[in-house]
């Protein structure tokens, strides 16, 4: 029996990336699958086709027809290259993830030193994300100008001095990586 649906198999973005799917990829793949079932349920004849997106951490619908011009719209800033445009675009959480990124990812000297040190580190069992939130730390207290140093085994190693500098270089390839690269104790 044909019903005249034309159905489309998507593959969530992590798993495209090749990266470990988070606690809020694992709620958010739930939460939208409720929105989209709610979608249908509360759809008539004449409503037009939607698409279920993300506002801040809110699902939404958003028409069809929109999203692709909006995606037409920013190829066209792109292949004009209006990036900044392109930018806008794509919305404020890709503007902000996209200055996250700049911040993160290249080494800018700081405009002047800081007198502040601060130290990192991780308590607890090993937990998801803990990694990234390091590396992130270290490199956001470089870029203001601070002395970063990282305790390894958690209290226990900061009782027997198990401290060191780090720069911006010690903690690339953090991201991707399991466990704790400091090492914890629960």
């Amino acid at each position: 029996m044909r019903l005249g649906f034309d159905t489309r198999v998507t593959v969530l973005g992590h798993v495209q990336r090749g990266g470990t799917p988070s606690a809020f990829d694992r709620v958010l793949s739930s939460k939208m699958g409720m929105e989209a079932v709610m979608a249908l349920l509360e759809a008539t004849p004449d409503t037009p086709a939607c698409v279920v997106s993300l506002s801040g951490n809110q699902s939404v619908r958003l028409p069809l027809m929109e999203c692709v011009q909006v995606t037409k719209d920013v190829q066209k800033a792109m292949d004009e290259k209006r990036f900044e445009e392109a930018i806008q675009l794509r919305g404020r959480s890709f503007e902000n993830n996209w200055n996250i990124y700049k911040l993160l990812a290249h080494q800018k000297p700081a405009q002047e030193k800081s007198p502040f040190s601060m130290a990192i580190l991780n308590v607890g069992a090993p937990a998801a994300g803990m990694n990234a939130a390091v590396r992130s730390a270290v490199r956001i207290a470089i870029c203001q100008g601070h002395t970063v140093y990282v305790v390894s085994d958690g209290f226990e190693g900061l009782s027997k001095g198990q401290i060191r500098e780090v720069g911006w270089h010690d903690v690339a390839g953090w991201l991707g990586r399991g466990g704790s690269m400091l090492g914890t104790k629960r």
